[in-house]
C-alpha cells in the first residue's frame, strides 16, 4: 500500500474510532467519513468500499461496508453547504433520516442492489423507521428479495397490498390542558389509541383543537399532546389541522418536528394536500397516482375576512360566502376527476356547519365563518371530518368527531371518535364510543346543606360552589359533604367557595332595599342601635318633598334661584 493510502486508511481508523468513543449522534463524525471516502474515489468507487471495511479492521477499526457505502452515498448526494444547511433546519437530525431522504439505494436487478438489500434487510430487525424505507422502494426492489422484504414488513403489521385509502379514523377538540380535567383527556386519548391500533386506519384526520390554550415547552399537557401525537403517528400517517387560533395557536409548531414512524403533517391554511405512499404534499392541481386528497379548511374568522373588503359589511358578509363557495367548486372539479380514478377524498375542517348544534341543544351562532351543508357538498369529497363543536353529529356525508372527553357540565352525551371505511356500497362510518366519567356542577346560592346535593352518577366529578359570610365559615362542614358525594358513587369531588366579607354583606343587605326608611332601619339593626319613634318620624318627614313640610309647619318655602344664562 503507498504512503497516501496509508494516509488514508489512518485518517478513516481514527474518525470510526472516535465515532465509537462518543456517546453523542456522531453525524457529523459519518458525514466525513464519507466525504474522505468521496474525495479519493469520486462517484466511480463504490467498488473498493468493501476492501476498505477489510483494511480498517485488520486496523483495529472494524466497521461494516454497508455503513461505508451509505457515508459515501451520502457525501456524493450532498457538499458541506448542504451538509449545514440541512442540520439548520433541523432540531434533531438521525443519521438513518440523513441516509433515507437524500440518497438513493441501488435498485432494479443488478448485483450490486441484490446485495445492498439483501444485508439492509438482515439488520431490519423491529425498526419501523427503517422498514418504512423499504416499503418506499419496495416496487423496484430487486425481485431475488422481494418475497423476503415482503415477509418482513408483514410481520411488522405492514399491508404492502395496500393500493388506496380506503379508512380513516376522525377526531378532534381534544383540549390538552394544564388543567384539573388533564387526567380524564389522557385516559380518553389512551383509549383512543389502543382502538386505533386494532382498526388500523390508512390516515388519522386530526381536524383542530389538539390543545386548550398556548402552552410552554415544560407545560405536562403539551407533554402529554406530544406523546399522542407521536404513539398516533407509530399507527398511521396523521394529518393534523391547526384549530381555533387562541387554543392551538404558536404551539401547533412543534409537532411539525418529531420523529415517528409515520409522517405527521401539519396543515395551517386553506389548502389540497395530496397524500402518496405514506407521504402528504400540497398540490396545486389534480395529480394522477395519489392514494387519497385532503382539502384542509382551518378557522376563519369573520374579521380577518372582512377586512380585505372595501365595500358596506352587507355586501361583504356576501363575499365571504360568494368566497368559500368558490373554494368548494374548485375541490368539486378535483374530486370529480379524483373520483375517476378511484381515489378517497377528505375534507378536514374546523369551523362551523350551518345549523349544526352544541351539547346544550343551542345552534351555533358567532363570529366564526359559517358554512351550509348544501356550499360544502360542493366540494364532492367522500367524507368531511369536522370539529369546533363538542357534540358528536352526522348530516349526510359530514361528521363532528365531538371532543373525547367531557370538558364541563354540559356535555352530557357520549364521547367518541368516529372510523369512516370506504367500501364498494359507498361510504361506512362508525362512531367509537369512549367510557368518559360525568361532569355534575351544583350552585348554591346559599348555604350547601347535607340533605340538598344533586344527584350523582357512577365515577362522576361533582363540583360545588357556595358564597358564604365571613362570620358564618365555621358553619358548613366540606368534609361531610364530601364523604356523602362520594358515598353516592363519585369519583372525585370538588368544593370552591367565596367569601364574602362582613362589610359587603351589610352593604348588599341594605342596598336591596327600595325606602329610605326601610334602610335607615337595617343599617340601625347592623350597627345595634334603637330606632325611636321620634326617630321614625324624622325619616318619614325626609322622604317627603320640601314644600309639602314648610305647608305643614307654617313657614314659607325657600326661593328657587333662577338662572339667567
Amino acid at each position: 500500500m503507498s504512503e497516501d493510502g496509508a494516509v488514508f486508511l489512518q485518517k478513516l481508523a481514527d474518525l470510526i474510532n472516535k465515532k465509537y468513543a462518543t456517546t453523542v449522534e456522531t453525524v457529523d463524525i459519518n458525514y466525513h467519513i464519507g466525504k474522505l471516502l468521496y474525495e479519493r474515489y469520486n462517484a466511480q468507487g463504490s467498488h473498493k468500499i468493501p476492501g476498505v471495511a477489510i483494511a480498517l479492521t485488520k486496523k483495529n477499526a472494524p466497521v461494516s461496508s454497508d455503513f461505508l457505502m451509505d457515508a459515501y452515498r451520502v457525501a456524493n448526494a450532498l457538499d458541506e453547504n448542504m451538509f449545514a444547511e440541512l442540520k439548520r433546519r433541523r432540531r434533531t437530525l438521525s443519521w438513518f433520516e440523513v441516509v433515507r431522504e437524500c440518497t438513493l439505494p441501488p435498485l432494479g436487478n443488478t448485483k450490486e442492489a441484490c446485495d445492498y438489500w439483501e444485508n439492509y434487510l438482515k439488520r431490519i430487525e423491529d425498526s419501523h423507521l427503517q422498514a418504512d424505507f423499504v416499503v418506499k422502494h419496495y416496487e423496484n426492489l430487486p425481485d431475488s428479495v422481494k418475497v423476503q422484504a415482503e415477509g418482513l414488513l408483514i410481520s411488522l403489521g405492514y399491508n404492502i397490498n395496500r393500493e388506496r385509502v380506503s379508512k380513516i379514523l376522525h377526531t378532534g377538540d381534544i383540549h390538552f390542558d394544564d388543567n384539573d380535567l388533564l387526567g380524564d383527556v389522557c385516559k380518553s386519548a389512551a383509549h383512543l389509541l389502543k382502538k386505533a391500533r386494532a382498526e388500523c386506519p390508512d390516515i388519522v384526520v386530526v381536524s383542530g383543537d389538539l390543545l386548550n390554550t398556548r402552552l410552554s415547552h415544560d407545560s405536562p399537557a403539551l407533554k402529554h399532546a406530544v406523546e399522542f401525537v407521536i404513539d398516533l403517528g407509530s399507527i398511521s400517517p396523521v394529518f393534523l389541522l391547526i384549530g381555533t387560533f387562541s387554543h392551538d395557536g404558536a404551539s401547533i409548531e412543534i409537532f411539525k418536528n418529531l420523529n415517528t414512524v409515520h409522517e405527521v403533517y401539519v396543515s395551517e391554511k386553506i389548502e389540497m394536500v395530496g397524500f402518496k405512499n405514506g407521504r402528504f404534499a400540497p398540490i396545486a392541481e389534480y395529480v394522477k397516482g395519489l392514494d387519497a386528497i385532503i382539502y384542509a379548511l382551518p378557522p376563519v374568522s369573520k374579521a380577518n375576512i372582512l377586512a380585505n373588503f372595501d365595500d358596506d359589511r352587507q355586501n361583504a358578509n356576501a363575499n365571504v360566502s360568494d368566497l368559500l363557495r368558490d373554494i368548494f367548486q374548485m375541490w368539486g372539479l378535483v374530486s370529480a376527476q379524483a373520483k375517476a380514478d378511484g381515489v378517497m377524498t377528505i375534507i378536514s375542517a374546523h369551523g362551523t356547519l350551518t345549523g349544526s348544534v352544541t351539547s346544550t341543544g343551542q345552534r351555533m351562532v358567532g363570529k366564526d365563518i359559517e358554512f351550509g351543508y348544501g356550499d360544502i357538498q360542493m366540494a364532492g369529497a367522500d367524507v368531511g371530518c369536522l370539529s369546533h363543536i363538542h357534540k358528536a353529529q352526522q348530516y349526510g356525508s359530514m361528521f363532528y368527531s365531538g371532543s373525547i372527553a367531557k370538558l364541563n357540565a354540559g356535555e352530557v352525551e357520549d364521547k367518541g371518535f368516529w372510523i369512516h371505511e370506504m367500501t364498494e356500497a359507498g361510504l361506512k362510518s362508525g362512531f367509537m364510543v369512549i367510557p368518559t366519567r360525568d361532569i355534575i356542577r351544583k350552585d348554591f346560592e346559599g348555604l350547601p346543606g347535607i340533605d340538598d346535593l344533586p344527584e350523582v352518577t357512577k365515577d362522576a366529578l361533582v363540583r360545588i360552589t357556595y358564597r358564604v359570610g365571613e362570620e358564618d365559615v365555621h358553619v358548613i362542614n366540606e368534609q361531610e359533604i364530601k364523604d356523602k358525594i362520594l358515598a353516592l358513587g363519585a369519583s372525585e369531588v370538588r368544593i370552591e367557595r367565596s367569601i364574602v366579607p362582613k362589610q359587603e354583606v351589610r352593604a348588599a343587605g341594605i342596598s336591596g332595599l327600595s325606602t329610605l326608611a326601610d334602610k335607615f332601619r337595617k343599617s340601625c339593626e347592623i350597627v345595634g342601635v334603637e330606632v325611636t319613634e321620634s326617630l321614625e318620624q324624622k325619616i318619614e318627614t325626609l322622604q317627603r318633598p320640601l314644600d309639602m313640610v314648610c305647608v305643614e309647619l307654617g313657614i314659607e318655602p325657600p326661593k328657587k334661584k333662577v338662572k339667567l344664562f
